[in-house]
């Protein structure tokens, strides 16, 4: 556990400088559960922070993402696309 007069002192910094401690920590315990996975077989705990951090480092994994951002145009619920792309064919092969 941490004491409680660390985290008394992290809850006073700024915000500037808990994002700086943020990215430290991030980056350091991305670097040891990666040497630790290398080594072979990884413990629950460093599976569960491996699976926290992502697959490709500290970000969630692309498919985590999709659907993120909202789009200009709602896409109907019952789009046909079939009859797109049989149209998109039609032009394309006439």
């Amino acid at each position: 556990m941490l004491s409680e007069d660390l985290m008394a002192n992290i809850q006073r910094l700024p915000l500037d400088e808990k994002l700086i401690l943020l990215e430290a920590l991030m980056r350091t315990v991305n670097e040891e559960v990666r040497q630790q996975t290398r080594g072979g077989t990884a413990d629950p705990d460093t599976t569960h922070a491996l699976a926290t951090l992502g697959a490709n480092g500290p970000f969630p994994p692309f498919e985590d993402l999709q659907g993120v951002l909202a789009s200009d145009t709602p896409i109907p619920v019952e789009y046909d696309w079939k009859d797109d792309y049989a149209d998109y064919l039609t032009q394309k092969y006439a």
